[in-house]
């Protein structure tokens, strides 16, 4: 039996999604990791999907494969994400906020950062629909991480 739902899907910067769910505005949100603060906030499902988070950086910096390559290196990550998370306990490097991955993964192509953090399949979405030519992925930093749907509680 099909459930008869009107859904609607809006892509969206991170925090803004976030905040807007908190405020009652949206009734879900996709692809999102509980942390102690957001559990206070927010009822999560159990896991939906896996997420596969990649470091990406300038092709010829071969010397970023992992969070051991990261000391002093300024990375970014989109605020208030998981991902940010992840890049804030990574010993010696410099977490960067980005408002939208766009411009981080601009900020990247032209060396104004060293790397961002990013959901793989989004990155390389983002990079093939922007036309940057001269970012890579190395090994995945964090793979088949769980995602969640959550909902106001």
């Amino acid at each position: 039996m099909a459930a008869d739902l009107d859904v609607k899907i809006d892509a969206m910067d991170w925090a803004e999604a976030q905040n807007r769910l908190l405020a009652g505005n949206v009734d879900a949100l996709m692809q999102i990791n509980p942390n102690p603060e957001r559990l206070e906030r927010m009822a999560f499902s159990d896991p939906l999907l896996a997420t596969d988070f990649t470091l990406f950086r300038r092709t010829e910096r071969l010397d970023l494969i992992g969070a051991d390559s990261l000391n002093g290196q300024r990375i970014g990550a989109e605020r208030a994400s998981f991902p940010a998370e992840l890049v804030a306990r990574i010993d010696g490097a410099i977490p960067v906020d980005i408002d939208h991955l766009r411009d981080g993964l601009r900020a990247v192509s032209v060396g104004t950062l060293d790397g961002i953090l990013v959901d793989n399949w989004v990155g390389l979405h983002l990079i093939q629909q922007l036309g940057i030519e001269n970012l890579t992925p190395p090994p995945p930093a964090n793979r088949w991480r769980p995602a969640h749907h959550v909902s106001r509680c």
